[in-house]
This record gives structure tokens, sequence and C-alpha cells, in this order.
């Protein structure tokens, strides 16, 4: 019984601390959106419309996809979701 007891506990911590990351992923990406600006690279960010609430880096794109007047802004990785 203490081999359960130690299981549960563990998966426990694991949620919780999957919780804890997905919230600050979550509010690193609001904090994005409301100051157009990425966190990794300072470029300014942009909600993509195929989902809901995703937000990306102007650099995340390969500079043949990106918004026009962002082709030449450093390469960034950055995006994130605000809900």
């Amino acid at each position: 019984m203490a081999t359960t007891t130690t299981t549960r506990s563990a998966k426990k911590a694991e949620r919780l601390a999957a919780e804890a990351r997905m919230n600050a992923a979550k509010q690193e990406a609001q904090r994005a959106a409301a100051t157009n600006t990425c966190p990794q690279c300072g470029n300014a960010v942009y909600q993509n419309l195929a989902l809901a609430g995703w937000v990306q880096c102007h650099g995340f794109p390969a500079a043949s996809h990106r918004r026009p007047g962002h082709e030449n802004d450093a390469k960034c990785n950055w995006q994130g979701f605000t809900h």
C-alpha cells in the first residue's frame, strides 16, 4: 500500500508542476500579446488566426512567409497560447 501512496503523491506532484509550467507559459503569451513584444528576441508579435489565442513572433516563420515589412527580422522560434 505504501507504493500506491507514493505513486499517487508522485503523480500529483507531476501534475501540479505541469500545471505551473502551463500557467507560466500562458501568462508569458498574454504579456507578449499585451505589450506586442516577443519575450525572447524583442520583435513584435502577432495573433495567428489559425487557432484562437495563438501568438507568434514576427521572426517565427521562414523569411519568405513573414508578413510584409518583417522579412529581415531576426529568426525567432517563440510562439505561445493566451488561453
